[in-house]
């Protein structure tokens, strides 16, 4: 099988979500501190909105073709916006008015994205297995490495990519250098998340797990069975005691990291899910889906809070 048709058929939750029509809620981030919610929609609108109030901030159309992943810098004043117009989109939030920076177009469409913890660096995963490291200060690529997902360390250290392969690297950022890589054996790594120590980052495969791995040694802690779909999404609460999930199915999956065991099941999305994040401290986790529906839980209970229907057209 071809690589595209491969990814295809198991990355539907970034490149299918980008494409839906009219509208689902393809992209979600939580701003540094938690408490601003951006949310990304196939049609290229992205909200701000008050995490807790839902009270929109402010409304960004026009300057992104289709939303696939969404990163807010470290200092929260950048939002960046992957699309499959092949390029990422950096907003400056200060200055409302101010030309967005536009990447150069990537070989394929953006599916995943990060700014480095010091905000120096801006990793994005393409659909073809690329990532690229660009230098935000002077727009130039400074690195081309595999994978298609991927995450920095808290320190900044290290990057890690995830492969189509199943496959996961890790490079140090400084010397642009390949450390090791985890063989998964569990086909497409679709989402990273590293634990807020840095001891430990959770992958979630095409066969349908998630991957919890030591950084240090590169050796699998644990393996959770996400059951009978593919996984769409991932998001670890601040404390690193609990990792959240989204499924194909609409699901949403709250897991224990120090049991590895499934602690609720959240099935109001009811169709197709496409992204999940956490934030206000942990305390709160959205997933969207991919008729534009954006649910609201809280954490730990799993209780829904409230649940957002699709930006009206203008």
């Amino acid at each position: 099988m071809k690589l595209r048709a491969f990814l295809g058929l198991l990355l539907l939750g970034s490149g299918l979500c980008q494409a839906a029509q009219p509208i689902a809620t393809s992209a979600l981030a939580f701003s540094p501190q938690g408490r601003v919610l951006a949310v990304g929609y196939s049609n290229g609108i992205v909200l701000l909105m008050d995490a807790r109030s839902r009270r929109i901030l402010r409304r960004i159309d026009g300057q992104i073709t289709s939303v696939g992943c969404l990163a807010f810098s470290p200092d929260g004043l950048t939002l960046a916006a992957g699309s499959n117009d092949r390029t990422v989109t950096m907003l400056d939030l200060k200055q409302p008015k101010a030309t967005p920076y536009k990447t150069p177009a990537a070989s394929d469409q953006v599916l995943r994205v990060a700014f480095s913890p010091n905000g120096r660096f801006l990793a994005y995963g393409t659909y073809d297995d690329h990532v690229h490291l660009l230098d935000v200060a002077t727009h130039t690529d400074v690195a081309n490495v595999e994978g298609h997902s991927l995450a920095f360390s808290p320190d900044g250290r290290y990057l890690v990519t995830g492969r189509v392969d199943g496959r996961i690297n890790q490079y140090d950022v400084a010397h642009n250098k390949l450390l090791g890589t985890v063989d998964t054996k569990g086909r497409t790594v679709d989402s990273i998340v590293f634990s807020p120590d840095g001891r430990t980052f959770a992958a979630t495969c095409g066969d349908r797990t998630i991957r919890v791995i030591d950084s240090a040694t590169r050796r699998q802690l644990k393996s959770l069975d996400a059951h009978d779909f593919t996984l769409s999404g991932l998001a670890e609460t601040p404390d690193g005691h609990t990792l959240v999930d989204c499924l194909m199915n609409g699901e949403v999956q709250v897991w224990s990291m120090a049991t590895g065991k499934l602690q609720h099941t959240l099935h109001d999305l009811r169709i197709w899910g496409c992204c999940v994040a956490v934030g206000d401290g942990g305390h709160l986790a959205v997933a969207g889906n991919i008729k534009g529906k954006t649910d609201f839980w809280s954490l730990p209970d799993g209780k829904l809070r409230a649940e957002l229907p699709p930006p009206p057209m203008k």
